[in-house]
């Protein structure tokens, strides 16, 4: 009798305890976390011929870096895309073309019949370049000093000029972008002008 009354009670907790509905299964989030690096030098050259034509000039090189923050790894189809947007704050304004970012662009992960994978604390890395026609704002609005080589070459070094730089990107299919805060850092351009008669190569 005993047993059975055991056995009934048993069966009572069983039933009841079945009753409680499964805790409901949440999507994690925000588990990507952008961010931006500066990938070059402090300094961006500018090589000028005699005429003011610009031969060359150093574009800005930044690296837009998603860190997988998850306890596990991610791994599916791949859509690489991306923009980066880089705008001078000062001592002027001037914004450089949108850069579009591609699976080009991406240095990691690899990319394998169109899937990739991140694992845990892992990063994915973007190389980007922003580059325009800054010259002349720079001649116009920014300090500079100036001193002259061999009576000929000039060179001309320019105050740190600031820019902010900020970027959305998406690697996985099934995740959404990612945002980057904004990310603000100095250059200092220096502009090389040479004589008449010379090229960049000679």
């Amino acid at each position: 009798m005993r047993n059975s009354l055991l056995m009934l009670f048993a069966l009572i907790l069983f039933l009841s305890g079945c009753d409680e509905p499964f805790p409901i299964y949440e999507e994690p989030t925000d588990i990507l976390v952008a961010s931006i690096a500066k990938a070059g030098g402090d300094t961006l050259y500018i090589v000028r011929d005699s005429g003011g034509t610009t031969l060359s000039m150093n574009p800005i090189l930044l690296n837009v870096l998603v860190k997988n923050t998850y306890t596990q790894l991610l791994q599916g189809d791949a859509q690489v895309t991306g923009k980066l947007n880089v705008v001078m704050t000062f001592p002027a304004p001037f914004a450089f073309p949108t850069t579009q970012l591609g699976k080009s662009d991406l240095v990691t992960p690899f990319v394998y019949h169109d899937s990739t994978a991140l694992p845990p604390g892992a990063s994915a890395k973007f190389r980007a370049y922003a580059s325009g026609a800054i010259v002349e704002i720079l001649e116009q609005q920014v300090p500079y000093t100036q001193r002259t080589l061999n009576d000929s070459t000039k060179i001309r070094i320019y105050a740190p000029v600031t820019f902010r730089a900020e970027a959305e990107v998406r690697i996985f299919e099934r995740v959404q972008p990612v945002r980057t805060k904004p990310f603000v850092f100095t250059q200092t351009y220096v502009q090389i002008s040479l004589p008449a008669g010379s090229s960049e190569g000679g």
